[in-house]
């Protein structure tokens, strides 16, 4: 994953962090490279189960845009199948992510037949070690 995006993922992170949410992030990036929209968990802050960091992303993407198929979105955490789902609605064509999601891969068995949607893990190792460090951080500490 290019260094940029993925130093903004990281900044982005650390909103969610703060309020005791899952640290997941999201950008959509146009077809020339630009951030159009950022989106970060925000699920518990607000009470509401859609409150991922894609839909946030693409809700914000869509205030200011009604095409997002020549977009990519780029996010910390392999969708689950609700931000599967909502990215396909939204027509955006590719994700990148940087960690598999083990709890909920639903969406690596959707994208097995999708034709239309390209789900893939873009990133280094140092990348992925770095944000499962994260992650796992976060779940040790919020184990109840």
């Amino acid at each position: 994953m290019e260094d940029k995006y993925y130093e903004r993922l990281m900044e982005l992170i650390k909103i969610p962090l703060a309020n005791n949410d899952i640290p997941v992030s999201a950008l959509i990036v146009d077809k020339n490279g630009n951030i159009i929209a950022e989106g970060y968990n925000d699920r518990v802050k607000n009470n509401t189960i859609s409150g991922h960091a894609e839909i946030n992303a693409i809700n914000q993407a869509l205030k200011d845009n009604t095409k997002l198929n020549d977009c990519v979105i780029y996010t910390t955490l392999e969708p689950c199948g609700m931000c599967y789902s909502a990215i396909r609605q939204a027509k955006i064509k590719s994700v990148d992510y940087i960690l598999n999601n083990d709890k909920n891969d639903v969406t690596r068995s959707f994208a097995l037949h999708d034709n239309y949607l390209s789900l893939n893990k873009n990133t280094t190792k140092e990348q992925e070690e770095e944000y499962q460090t994260i992650l796992s951080e976060f779940f040790n500490q919020n184990i109840r």
